[in-house]
């Protein structure tokens, strides 16, 4: 989908950000169209989590401009139920008596107010543990489960909600190649179902720009905001200052240009 023939659904202007001296973000600008995927790589250390946090709302005091505008039936929402966010490396105690369904119904949290949850809600919940394929796990305790089933419960939490954005914190993180591509297919079929808007923070440069409409090469600044395939040698340098995993994936994608299928 492209920007020309779509509304901007997230709009950063001049965005900077310090902790204390330090400098973390540097006059970011970038625009992400509605139903878009963006994919955001860069080094550890490179601002990638600070800048989804300032998306989400729960940094302030930051220098610019960051609005994110509901669609889809959304609107006269606050600007965090707009948002599912999937963190990275969500921590769970073992010991925690909630079953999976009970977790996915968590992401409800704030939004039922004193009422429940309705009979709707609950239909929503069943067909999303379905859809992300949980369903015979569904009354497994989170605490017993594998690590891949844990992210796809916190997916389906995220959207549990019905939010016009959804963000990822490396959700790719731990998960072999053949997970890498059923992670990759599940994300753009619920996209496509839920019309959303995707923003993926990954170092997996290969699986982004797989998935991704745009991709933003962050590390401090942005060295690069465009489509992938425009993605050069010369801006992974800049942005990864020669990391060999990403000439590598680079390499791989130049030769597997044929695979872009989202």
């Amino acid at each position: 989908m492209s920007e020309e023939n779509q509304a901007n659904l997230i709009k950063v202007k001049n965005l900077s950000f310090s902790y204390g001296e330090k400098l973390v973000l540097s006059d970011i600008n970038i625009n992400v169209a509605e139903g878009d995927v963006l994919g955001i790589i860069g080094p550890n250390g490179g601002g990638k989590t600070t800048f989804l946090k300032i998306l989400l709302g729960l940094i302030k005091g930051y220098q610019g401009e960051v609005s994110i505008v509901c669609t889809y039936g959304r609107k006269n929402r606050s600007h965090h139920t707009c948002i599912g966010y999937v963190p990275q490396r969500p921590d769970v105690n073992i010991r925690f008596p909630a079953t999976v369904t009970d977790a996915v119904e968590m992401g409800l949290f704030g939004l039922t107010g004193f009422r429940g949850v309705s009979s709707e809600e609950r239909d929503y919940i069943h067909w999303l543990i379905k859809k992300t394929g949980l369903e015979k796990i569904k009354n497994r305790p989170v605490g017993a489960i594998s690590g891949g089933q844990l992210q796809r419960t916190f997916i389906a939490r995220a959207l549990v909600g019905k939010p016009a954005v959804l963000m990822l914190d490396e959700p790719l993180v731990g998960i072999d190649q053949t997970g890498i591509r059923q992670f990759i297919d599940l994300l753009m079929e619920i996209k496509e179902d839920l019309k959303l808007t995707v923003v993926l923070v990954s170092h997996d440069f290969h699986a982004v720009s797989i998935c991704s409409d745009k991709v933003a090469c962050l590390n401090r600044t942005l060295h690069f905001h465009d489509n992938p395939e425009k993605l050069q040698r010369e801006h992974l340098t800049r942005t990864f200052s020669c990391a060999y995993e990403a000439f590598h994936d680079l390499d791989f994608h130049i030769h597997h240009t044929g695979e872009k299928q989202c």
